[in-house]
């Protein structure tokens, strides 16, 4: 079992020390990216300053924006080894899209669905992601 600590916070001095300690105990770290327009809260997330300070960790971010797709080149760059975003932010043409792009930087894409949302959405996607 592997424990994966998460950061969720509002500025990159908070992020900086948190991903500090989590490289005290973990290889990988959950940065939850959030944008005030798909979620109600907005949360650090500027993918060129992650690299200062979140090098030596691997990354996984938790995209749950609007328009993922034009925050996912900025988070390859930066080093993201899987990149996760919401099913509900995206549509079903831009998919293939984004996982053309992951795959070609050696990137895991990854979904997530809101919990009003059937389980069963995610299917479309099986043989793909």
């Amino acid at each position: 079992m592997e424990i994966i600590p998460a950061i969720n916070c509002q500025d990159e001095g908070t992020a900086s020390a948190l991903a500090k300690k989590a490289g005290e105990f973990s290889e990988w770290v959950h940065l939850d990216v959030s944008d005030a327009r798909f979620t109600f809260n907005k949360s650090w997330g500027d993918a060129s300053a992650w690299p200062k300070f979140g090098k030596n960790l691997k990354l996984e971010v938790h995209l749950m924006v609007e328009e993922p797709e034009k925050e996912i080149d900025g988070w390859i760059k930066a080093g993201a080894k899987r990149i996760i975003v919401h099913l509900e932010a995206v549509n079903a043409e831009i998919v293939p899209e984004i996982k053309k792009k992951t795959d070609s930087a050696d990137v895991k894409l990854m979904l997530a669905i809101n919990p009003e949302t059937p389980v069963e959405k995610l299917q479309l996607y099986f043989d793909e992601i």
